[in-house]
């Protein structure tokens, strides 16, 4: 076979996300035939790192794909604190949506149900079951994402659905990080989202 009749190979893909839960996208990339994901980095966003921890893990055993690691990221975001947005509240008024921060919505008018308030180092059980087989990596997601970039330098694409924290933490410990993907791929987002329910939204 020559050079120019071989196969296309496989895009790269590490996937930065605050899981809570099967979604489509998820879905999607670990059933491309295209794509190779080469792990699942944990980020406190939507609801707290031990939770999309648990969240990822079930994932990956109903979706058959044990083999793909879940690596840890910090808890904790760099540089924000749930006191510290409890005081900008308190001078520029409620924000909507705060995440594993959200204790009770703003208003009545959201098509979501009540947010599931709780410490960061609970787990709740899963509605589609506890991960039995599939356990987090002990190596940090911003070393896995620094090791993989310098072992495929150019080739790895990093797609990140939740907020930037290893992302940033990968960046400060090497300047050239992200030079070394091939891209980053991110979700922006809203400081104050409102989910209305009405057809015009629909």
């Amino acid at each position: 076979m020559t050079a120019s009749s071989s196969p296309h190979p496989k895009r790269r893909v590490i996937l930065e996300d605050d899981i809570d839960g099967f979604t489509p996208a998820q879905l999607l990339l670990l059933q491309s035939p295209d794509v190779e994901v080469l792990g699942i980095s944990a980020v406190s966003g939507n609801i707290w790192r031990d939770a999309v921890l648990a969240h990822t893990c079930r994932l990956l055993e109903l979706a058959g794909h044990p083999q793909i690691p879940v690596l840890p990221g910090p808890v904790h975001p760099l540089l924000n604190s749930e006191l510290a947005t409890e005081r900008w509240e308190a001078l520029y008024g409620k924000l909507v949506w705060k995440g594993a921060w959200t204790k009770h919505w703003v208003d009545g008018d959201t098509v979501q149900s009540a947010p599931r308030y709780h410490a960061h180092d609970v787990v709740p059980d899963l509605a589609l079951g506890n991960p039995s087989v599939v356990r987090a990596s002990d190596e940090p997601a911003a070393l896995f994402m620094l090791r993989r970039v310098r072992q495929y330098p150019g080739e790895v694409s990093i797609i990140a659905t939740g907020p930037l924290t290893n992302l940033a933490l990968a960046q400060s410990l090497d300047p050239a990080f992200a030079t070394l993907t091939r891209e980053l791929v991110y979700m922006g987002g809203s400081l104050n989202p409102r989910q209305q329910r009405n057809s015009a939204t629909a």
